[in-house]
């Protein structure tokens, strides 16, 4: 009983403790000059120390905000910098953390000179194209495909020829009529760094909402193992998705990771500004009064997920 009584008196005393130096915290941002400022940061260093054996956050926001004291943030002889700014809002009771949104500032463009990399279920190739011709110095290491035949992807998308004749010209590789879901077939699919599906979409036309997503899981499932087999020992599977309903209810992490040989390795805002000349097509085509031709259907945004296989 005494041992118990002695752990919640300790929490007791850690919680305001913490508390007590965010306050000050909080002051010295203003401009206060924080009390026994040499008291705090002396127990913010203790509490730091700690931070990494204790399960919670409340060691290290304490390291932090007693650290940030002790320094006079704000202590009226300069303005903080950014940093310090970001990391007070995040330890101050009451503030709402701004950077808790989820990678939707962070972009990233993932592609390098040198990397084989295969674009899967390519609509216009438009990305093929922007992605040779205005990211990549050439597109030697690129093989874009498609679900559709030649016949159709003529059909559906008027521009297509023009895109990939950008994609040949650069050196790069179109093959057609490839299914991402069984790669394993396909002669022309060799082995890659990167593995790259921008917007799957099964295209059926289900209305129903649930039958819906539960066929875009299916989707997912099914390339990922069908990508794994043409994936290099230390490579990646990207997945863009756009944001929003349904596609958020694909819960692509949560699908993916149904596969035992995969990991999550990151995640990133695609922007459709980082590859210049890109046009977003949907799976039926390209159809006046629906589609569009500066990618208003991205203007939720977008978010890509990297998969790589499990280490060890």
């Amino acid at each position: 009983a005494s041992q118990h009584t002695d752990t919640i008196m300790g929490k007791d005393k850690n919680k305001r403790k913490v508390a007590g130096l965010c306050r000050a915290a909080a002051n010295a941002l203003r401009g206060l000059p924080p009390p026994n400022a040499s008291r705090q940061s002396a127990a913010g260093n203790n509490n730091n120390s700690k931070g990494s054996s204790h399960k919670g956050a409340s060691a290290g926001a304490a390291g932090a905000a007693g650290a940030a004291a002790g320094a006079g943030i704000g202590g009226g002889a300069s303005r903080p910098g950014k940093r310090e700014r970001e990391m007070l809002q995040m330890i101050t009771p009451g503030k709402k953390n701004k950077n808790k949104s989820k990678d939707r500032k962070v972009s990233e463009i993932p592609y390098r000179d040198g990397q084989q990399i295969l674009l899967v279920g390519e609509g216009n190739f438009s990305f093929a194209a922007a992605l040779c011709t205005g990211v990549l110095s050439n597109g030697s290491g690129v093989t874009a495909t498609c679900y559709d035949s030649e016949e159709d992807l003529r059909t559906k998308y008027e521009d297509a020829q023009e895109h990939i004749d950008r994609v040949l010209g650069c050196g790069g590789t179109v093959l057609y009529g490839v299914d991402a879901t069984n790669l394993q077939k396909h002669r022309g699919i060799l082995s890659y760094d990167l593995i790259v599906f921008n917007f799957p979409h099964c295209g059926l036309g289900i209305k129903d909402q649930a039958r819906n997503i539960a066929k875009n899981q299916d989707l997912i499932r099914e390339f990922l193992a069908s990508a794994l087999t043409k994936l290099q020992e230390n490579g990646e599977i990207h997945i863009t998705v756009k944001r929003g309903e349904p596609y958020d209810s694909w819960k692509v992490v949560r699908t993916g990771l149904e596969n035992n040989a995969l990991r999550v390795k990151n995640a990133f805002e695609f922007r459709a500004e980082d590859y210049p000349g890109y046009e977003h097509r949907r799976t039926i085509g390209f159809q006046e009064g629906i589609s569009t031709h500066d990618n208003e259907d991205l203007a939720k945004g977008a978010k890509t997920y990297v998969f790589a296989r499990k280490q060890g």
